[in-house]
């Protein structure tokens, strides 16, 4: 809480908050060496994050990355108010190029989309895949618009 402002992308920033905040980096890594030594949390986190996780504490990051930096940067994610705020964020997304296309294939089994995804990925022809299964399909299912999934 003492206002000190970490800029991720800023080498600069990285090497005084090494300074300022010694304890704080060398208090992660500790952590995350301690993490990776116990080899059944480790599996057990690395089983956990291994299933779509979109709340919570991002410990995974404690056995996901050898370097403080990245760990920290990880851990703020689901820590927000917590640890501190993220005040500025920069997306990578892929490129908006001048000609694109959209398709909405259905496929018999959830292996036939993803061998036809690693197919299209090793192509080189695209840059995003979304994979829907009859679940998420079924929760719009009922929408006027949609009335193609009935």
């Amino acid at each position: 809480n003492d206002g000190t402002i970490l800029d991720t992308a800023d080498p600069k920033s990285w090497e005084a908050f090494q300074v300022s905040h010694r304890r704080l980096v060398e208090g992660v890594t500790e952590l995350s060496k301690k993490v990776r030594a116990d080899a059944e949390l480790t599996a057990l986190i690395k089983k956990k994050f291994s299933i779509k996780n979109t709340t919570g504490y991002s410990i995974n990051a404690l056995v996901d990355f050898d370097s403080p930096l990245e760990i920290i940067k990880h851990l703020m994610v689901g820590s927000e108010g917590t640890f501190g705020f993220v005040s500025r964020a920069t997306y990578h997304t892929v490129p908006d190029y001048k000609n694109k296309a959209s398709a909405f294939i259905v496929f018999p089994t959830v292996e036939d989309a993803s061998n036809a995804t690693w197919e299209l990925r090793k192509a080189g022809c695209t840059d995003a895949v979304e994979l829907m299964d009859r679940r998420s399909l079924y929760t719009c299912e009922d929408m006027e618009h949609l009335h193609f999934l009935r």
